[in-house]
């Protein structure tokens, strides 16, 4: 998803720690994304720590992007 890159240009960019992005992230969460945090937050541990299981980064990917548009950005993620 774009906005995941996004953001994670903005992190890069300013140094900030996991922590830090989420609390920020889940302010500026809309709608469906929004909805689908808080019926996940339980589970949630941080933007992109962790596993793809409790990460709100990949879980909004899994959650929200095309099925063509995940392999292209899992497969460019992984090339890292």
């Amino acid at each position: 998803m774009v906005w995941c890159e996004e953001v994670d240009r903005v992190v890069t960019a300013n140094n900030w720690r996991d922590a830090r992005i989420y609390t920020i992230v889940i302010v500026y969460l809309r709608g469906a994304a929004a909805n689908y945090y808080e019926e996940e937050k339980i589970n949630i541990n941080g933007w992109a720590g962790g596993n793809a299981a409790n990460n709100l980064r990949d879980l909004l990917i899994a959650q929200f992007a095309l099925d063509s548009t995940k392999d292209v950005w899992y497969s460019d993620y992984l090339n890292c």
